[in-house]
């Protein structure tokens, strides 16, 4: 069999000699919860077409004049897995398709495969402080907010509490370990954002603006209102009113008032209401601690890419929350 699409949807072959693999993660996971002596024929084939794609990854690479590897057997590897997956997945069904693929042996040392969740290998690249960038530190608590697509129109956020330890040594430079201490997650999509807007103006304005002044506060672009803002500013912008002229229309006294009560912190608290239980369900600590917030568009996990309105009011609702 030539596998020549890796569960691209957009792959088109007249060869009814290949074979598309799709949603190989979702599958692969179903396989692993079932008994082995439940699996049939597809999830047989689905397991030497994943450990023939790994061996053959593995072939192509040593290929690469500039890789310059000359002994398969003296390499080491690293999966990245996603970081929902259950830890037995991996000595149960993962190490052993990598020694199907003749990559390992069941002889090695384990070391020679190591397991990474795919937050962990997000975290790895954030510990250096001399990066311009977020970095983690030995202690910190840290909220770890992805935004992945589940449909144009709706974004799933997950949410992890992250503590980073380092349990084996106690140098400055010693590499710290990322660990999930408890996760959560909601969806959100355009029409929450869209009812919730409605929901806030439609007793203080008239009927016949109200759709249109929903679609001016939808489309309120985040990179002008909280991007790039020290923390200290975030609070006063949140409460900075979205409309500010409101002279096309004829508003009465009470309607002009409460035209400048629209401010994204007022929106927010009527839409984030989900949200803020979710993030306190996460942290269950009574204590007061400081958490540092990591938001990032998660593009890895899906190919959808979302409405750019529901990422910049999830951002909003972050914000604000």
């Amino acid at each position: 069999m030539n596998l020549l699409s890796w569960g691209d949807e957009y792959f088109k072959s007249d060869n009814e000699g290949d074979v598309q693999i799709d949603r190989f993660k979702e599958r692969l996971y179903l396989v692993f919860k079932k008994d082995r002596d439940e699996w049939n024929q597809d999830d047989l084939f689905l397991l030497k077409a994943v450990s023939d794609f790994m061996r053959l990854s593995i072939e192509a690479l040593i290929k690469r004049p500039s890789e310059r590897i000359k002994d398969v057997k003296a390499l080491h590897y690293i999966a990245v897995i996603p970081s929902e997956w259950k830890e037995e997945i991996r000595e149960v069904l993962l190490r052993p398709l990598f020694i199907q693929a003749d990559l390992i042996s069941k002889y090695d040392h384990k070391d020679r495969l190591l397991f990474c969740s795919e937050l962990e290998s997000i975290c790895y690249i954030m510990i250096d402080p001399s990066k311009d960038s977020f970095y983690l530190e030995r202690g910190k608590n840290t909220i770890v907010c992805r935004l992945s697509p589940i449909e144009e129109n709706a974004i799933l956020i997950k949410l992890d509490l992250v503590s980073t330890v380092n349990s084996m040594f106690d140098f400055p430079d010693a590499v710290i370990y990322p660990k999930v201490v408890r996760s959560n997650s909601l969806s959100l999509t355009i029409d929450t954002i869209t009812d919730g807007i409605r929901a806030f103006i439609e007793t203080g304005l008239p009927l016949d603006i109200q759709e249109e002044i929903i679609q001016i506060i939808m489309y309120i672009p985040y990179d002008e209102c909280l991007s790039d803002i020290h923390e200290g500013d975030k609070t006063v912008l949140l409460m900075k009113p979205l409309i500010t002229d409101t002279s096309e229309w004829e508003l009465d006294e009470h309607q002009e008032v409460f035209m400048g009560s629209i401010c994204l912190f007022n929106i927010c608290a009527k839409i984030g209401e989900t949200m803020r239980n979710n993030i306190k369900d996460l942290l269950l600590n009574d204590l007061v601690k400081e958490y540092d917030i990591l938001t990032f568009y998660d593009e890895y996990s899906s190919e959808i890419y979302s409405d750019s309105n529901l990422l910049n009011w999830s951002n909003y609702i972050l914000e604000y929350n």
